[in-house]
């Protein structure tokens, strides 16, 4: 009987979607935090330069948690991180640096500096839901299994 109420009390993990609903509202909180901090040091509006800067450190962040969900599904969870880490890191990095060596505005309102600065917001909560994630696949198979041989089953 306490294996059952211990179960019970245990918050249940995000589904994939929930997640990615999640990281949406942490870039959506951080979004104006960033332009105003970046207007200031900046000396200059930087709220496009913060808006393009989050929809793209969101968008690789989005897809390195279905690589990695995809990837848990068909039970190579390295190929899930080590993926996702590659989409997390190289999207952000590859679109900072040709956008900055082809936008003089891009560049003077410190695209890639704000980048970086979305880049680590996105990779503390990816990282997180990636970790809730991950234990939800873990408990979920010792859940159904528990079940399957329980007196009831």
């Amino acid at each position: 009987m306490p294996a059952n109420s211990s179960t019970s009390d245990v918050r249940r993990p995000p589904s994939l979607g929930a997640a990615c609903a999640r990281l949406a509202v942490v870039v959506v909180v951080a979004y104006p935090i960033v332009a105003l901090i970046g207007e200031q040091l900046v000396k200059k509006p930087v709220w496009e330069t913060a808006g393009l800067a989050a929809i793209l450190c969101w968008l690789s962040a989005t897809l390195a948690l279905v690589l990695f969900h995809h990837f848990r599904q068909v039970g190579n969870a390295a190929a899930g991180t080590l993926s996702g880490t590659l989409v997390r890191l190289g999207i952000p990095l590859v679109v900072g640096i040709v956008a900055i060596n082809s936008s003089e505005k891009l560049r003077d309102g410190r695209f890639f500096e704000i980048v970086l600065v979305f880049y680590f917001i996105t990779l503390v909560a990816d990282t997180v839901l990636t970790l809730a994630l991950a234990r939800g696949e873990a408990t979920g198979g010792r859940a159904s299994s528990g079940k399957e041989g329980g007196p009831h089953g």
